[in-house]
């Protein structure tokens, strides 16, 4: 793979990562108001459950660049929980775009509980969408039938221009 969009791709992990964080810190709670105790609960599924979708969809990503079907390791090593992996293992094809599209699910629904306000939801969609088509231009050099470097000195000189 491409050592420049895997390294893009690494960026928009980490700048995805500060930015959940940001936008939901961790603040401290009575114990007795039940509704911020679920809204603070609630706050740490999603900045988890994100970051960590996010990583599963690089290494499916690398996974599926390898065109390896293998995929226990992800549940192994906590990328993914055996029931995403029931769902992931459904069918044959690019699984990537499926964690995506979860991310994107998980935003909304934050959004909706108020935990991110509209920009903030933007701004993270905007991450999101710009991984989700980091990883499909992989894959449009790797299945090109030109050669790869061709593509390359192509993308180079019409940038230039």
């Amino acid at each position: 793979m491409n050592l420049c969009l895997a390294r893009q791709q690494q960026g928009k992990a980490v700048s995805f990562s500060m930015l959940m964080c940001t936008f939901m810190p961790v603040r401290k709670v009575n114990p007795s108001d039940e509704a911020a105790v679920e809204l603070d609960s609630l706050s740490k599924h999603v900045k988890s459950t994100c970051v960590r979708w996010l990583n599963l969809g690089h290494a499916l990503l690398y996974k599926a660049a390898e065109g390896s079907e293998y995929f226990q390791h992800l549940v192994d090593e906590g990328f993914a929980t055996p029931d995403e992996m029931a769902l992931l293992s459904q069918g044959s094809g690019m699984r990537f775009p499926l964690v995506y599209s979860w991310l994107g699910d998980m935003l909304a629904s934050a959004q909706r509980a108020k935990l991110l306000t509209d920009g903030q939801y933007r701004l993270l969609l905007d991450d999101v969408m710009a991984s989700r088509m980091n990883a499909s231009d992989v894959f449009m050099y790797l299945q090109a039938q030109i050669p790869y470097y061709y593509c390359h000195f192509m993308t180079i000189m019409v940038r230039l221009q």
